[in-house]
């Protein structure tokens, strides 16, 4: 027997601190302070659904996510989990490897790209920032990029992928406010690269 966080009273627990009448904020008979009570104690002890915009009640502490967003969660993850080698085109001479980041919305991401000047400029107007520009061969870029994707998601950060995005190559990109990471030659072998000073990056 223990003590019910909303009733104080010594009663049996159905789970989570909560007696029989406080489990569920459904019941007809609860008052209003009841029902604000009931969300508080659950709110802290498994926390709010960290889907954007959702401050529903997440289902388990581990999971983040209330239950209308864990099946987006998962199919997310599940889709996110494919790791796929991209190549750039037949007629780029030269592969640029980037690293960039949006300070607003906590997200940094890696990409290839044959033509920086276009796709740098894309991601300026979607509010990225360049942090390091490298240069090598296409086979080379595609390399570092498949390597760096791969090592990133084996680390099995919680949530670590978890955003909406309205850009391009969000499969890329990760939560700066999870990992946050100032270089690519941090992470993966860059031989073959040549890192550009930032004048040339943009």
């Amino acid at each position: 027997m223990k003590f019910c966080e909303v009733c104080k009273k010594n009663m049996p627990m159905v789970r989570g601190g909560l007696c029989l009448k406080h489990s569920s904020i459904l019941s007809k008979k609860l008052t209003e302070d009841e029902k604000e009570m009931i969300i508080e104690v659950k709110k802290r002890r498994t926390g709010e659904c960290q889907y954007n915009g959702c401050n529903k009640i997440a289902t388990t502490k581990s999971s983040g996510f209330c239950s209308s967003h864990i099946k987006h969660s998962e199919e997310k993850q599940a889709s996110q989990s494919i790791i796929q080698k991209r190549t750039l085109r037949d007629s780029c001479i030269a592969g640029f490897v980037y690293l960039i980041e949006n300070e607003k919305s906590n997200i940094q991401k890696i990409g290839i790209t044959g033509y920086p000047e276009n796709r740098l400029a894309y991601h300026r107007r979607k509010g990225f920032k360049v942090i390091e520009l490298w240069v090598g061969s296409p086979e080379t870029a595609s390399r570092v990029e498949f390597d760096f994707i791969k090592f990133i998601k084996s680390m099995n950060f919680q949530n670590l992928f978890d955003f909406d995005s309205n850009f391009s190559g969000m499969t890329e990109g990760w939560r700066s406010d999870k990992l946050r990471i100032s270089s690519i030659s941090l992470i993966v072998d860059i031989s073959g690269l040549v890192r550009l000073p930032f004048g040339n990056a943009i």
